[in-house]
């Protein structure tokens, strides 16, 4: 990092240090760390490097992040657990896809006024099924598959009715040229999916799900039933994977949810001025480091 960039990160760290270093809830062995960044290999190794040469009990965890590996996010929601006693996840904004992931392993979530979690679906960079479909999510391609099969059952519920009534079929006959009619309109659209990218699809929404379950059960103690649940609605139930699931929402899940007192709504606001300023942040907000003995001297003089 060259000087201009440092002095401009310790412009607005600097008061975040300041204000850590008073806060009176923070005991002995409590920490404040701050993630801003996309979780990755290189992120989640400088995080259990810094996190176990500490002794921590409970461990304020600001967490910023727009997601990345759901494999790192569940390394780090271990490294987390085996390091500190406690996890206080605090949100002054948005915690999406792998973040989430990782927020489940928390003690106790905090949400700022913007804070928010998003769905867990897996993503993917591109999909082509035949000539038909070009996806970021693999949940796309099965809500596209549902309703095309809901619309073709409704058509052909709606045509052999109407044969039935009006030509004076009964249920066989009617349902048996009900079909011979949809086909011809269905047939192309359904070929355009190829099983083979189907089936591949189908094991990878499931990444998120499984290391929820996992993440929910063995570090929370969820029941296996609400940690699936829990999961299952984080991969699959959203319609976009830019959704913003709230405070009140996760409370719902089942999730600790708690409201953040003055010093950490405080400690928010401070740090959602180096969010809008700073790319990205990943460390311990300490005191402010003491001059060296040598500037103090130079100072004195």
């Amino acid at each position: 990092m060259n000087k201009n960039k440092s002095t401009d990160l310790n412009k607005y760290l600097n008061p975040i240090r300041e204000f850590v270093g008073k806060m009176p809830s923070l005991k002995k062995n409590d920490k404040v760390y701050l993630f801003n960044d996309a979780i990755s290999w290189d992120t989640i190794a400088k995080l259990e490097k810094t996190i176990k040469s500490q002794t921590i009990d409970t461990l304020y965890f600001i967490l910023n992040s727009p997601g990345g590996s759901l494999d790192y996010a569940y390394e780090a929601a271990y490294i987390l657990n085996t390091h500190c006693t406690k996890v206080v996840g605090l949100f002054p904004y948005g915690a999406f896809s792998a973040s989430t992931l990782l927020a489940l392993s928390f003690d106790e979530l905090r949400f700022g006024t913007f804070g928010h979690l998003g769905p867990t679906d897996v993503q993917t960079p591109k999909y082509e099924a035949g000539e038909g479909y070009s996806q970021n999510s693999c949940e796309d391609i099965f809500k596209a598959y549902d309703v095309v099969i809901a619309k073709v059952m409704e058509a052909m519920d709606q045509s052999a009715a109407s044969l039935k009534v009006n030509h004076d079929l009964n249920i066989f006959e009617s349902f048996k040229l009900s079909t011979q009619m949809i086909e011809p309109l269905t047939k192309p659209i359904l070929s355009k999916i190829d099983p083979k990218v189907l089936g591949e699809h189908a094991r990878a929404r499931d990444l998120s799900l499984e290391y929820g379950i996992r993440i929910l059960r063995d570090i929370r103690g969820f029941e296996k039933y609400h940690a699936k649940y829990v999961a299952g609605t984080l991969a699959h139930e959203y319609p976009s994977h830019g959704f913003r699931i709230k405070a009140d929402e996760v409370r719902e899940m089942g999730l600790n949810v708690q409201k953040p007192n003055e010093d950490e709504v405080h400690l928010m606001s401070l740090v959602s001025d180096l969010l809008c300023n700073v790319e990205s942040f990943q460390g311990f907000l300490d005191k402010p480091a003491e001059p060296n003995s040598k500037n103090k001297k130079s100072a004195n003089k």
